[in-house]
């Protein structure tokens, strides 16, 4: 979603300016989270001479996968009915 307070631009493409003018607009929808491992979830873990108990936590890199929104109407066949 992308949030405009106080600016926006009008049909021709002119940008207007002043208070009370919001616009919300949905640029996109996520479809994955790209993630990296630290510590948190007890697993094991094989050391060459012994196996310990050892923790993964994901962790998200604030990266994805996004569908914009102008191809979002393309999927439609895809969703069964």
């Amino acid at each position: 979603m992308s949030y405009d307070d106080g600016m926006m631009r009008d049909a021709e493409g002119s940008i207007i300016i002043g208070p009370g003018i919001k616009q919300i607009k949905l640029i996109g929808i996520q479809s994955a989270t790209f993630t990296h491992n630290s510590s948190g979830k007890i697993v094991p873990v094989e050391i060459p001479t012994q196996i310990i108990p050892g923790t993964i936590t994901p962790i998200p890199n604030n990266l994805g996968i996004v569908v914009k929104a102008s191809c979002i109407l393309d999927l439609e066949p895809l969703i069964p009915r």
